[in-house]
């Protein structure tokens, strides 16, 4: 079976939770769905900084193209970066989720194509 391959966006700059955030993303989506398999910015092998910035950037938009879908946590839309990726999923026709990690449940906000 082929994996689904989606990309998990959220705050990670000033957000003392963000690995926790992404890994419990990651496990809901792997409870859904055994063969989603979730990449996040942490994965993208770039030092999370202003610094590097469009290092980051550049990885995001890379791992858009390389996903089926895109996953959003809560507060992903204060983030420049994100935003773009938002954008650029939605361009793509990609589904679009947004989860809710204190109830962890996640719904289709853009539905592909």
């Amino acid at each position: 079976m082929a994996s689904y391959k989606v990309f998990v966006c959220g705050p990670i700059i000033g957000n003392i939770n963000a690995v926790e955030d992404f890994a419990k993303a990651e496990e809901v989506l792997q409870n859904y769905n055994s063969s989603w398999k979730a990449t996040s910015p942490l994965d993208l092998g770039v030092p999370i900084s202003k610094e590097n910035q469009e290092r980051l950037i550049r990885r995001c938009m890379d791992a858009v193209l390389a996903s089926d879908a895109l996953f959003l946590l809560r507060g992903w839309n204060r983030s420049s970066i994100f935003k773009s990726v938002y954008k650029m999923a939605k361009e793509m026709g990609l589904p679009i989720y947004e989860f809710d990690e204190y109830i962890e449940e996640f719904e289709l906000i853009e539905a592909a194509g």
